[in-house]
């Protein structure tokens, strides 16, 4: 126990440097504050100290390491994101930028984007889609309230 709190406390420490992947804050920007959700295999810890260095106002809805019993790849964490947003899995969009995480996502049926930030596109083959990052992703909100994701020209 002694050592998992080390490391969580060296993990802690480093997630204060954690810089926001670029774009990203303009793409949440369009969401409301009751759509979105962090789906993490991470302690809660960790996870906030990361969002907040990185300049995020924390999701009312954080699913992380303590959350669950199976983390990533197991679909727990997407599928007690999404019951917490109200939502269905396959009414949900992933974004993830890691193998696990994708097929934790895929695994709950949500469709899946993987972001080309930390892994090669052969990595992430199983996503529906892969981007290089938010920039060539156009997210647009309808008359009645839902959303909808496009690929930038």
């Amino acid at each position: 126990v002694t050592e998992v709190n080390k490391v969580k406390t060296i993990a802690t420490q480093e997630m204060k440097r954690a810089k926001a992947i670029p774009n990203s804050h303009d793409f949440l920007s369009k969401l409301g504050p009751d759509c979105w959700s962090i789906a993490t295999s991470g302690p809660r810890a960790v996870a906030t100290t990361s969002l907040e260095a990185s300049g995020f106002t924390l999701p009312k809805v954080m699913i992380c390491a303590e959350d669950v019993v199976r983390g990533k790849p197991a679909p727990d964490p997407f599928l007690k994101a999404a019951e917490a947003l109200g939502a269905k899995p396959e009414d949900c969009v992933a974004v993830e930028d890691s193998p696990s995480g994708v097929l934790s996502a895929k695994k709950a049926g949500c469709f899946t984007i993987a972001l080309l930030t930390s892994h090669t596109r052969e990595e992430l083959n199983q996503a529906d889609l892969i981007v290089n990052g938010f920039d060539e992703l156009i997210l647009t909100r309808s008359q009645i309230g839902t959303y909808q994701i496009h690929l930038a020209n």
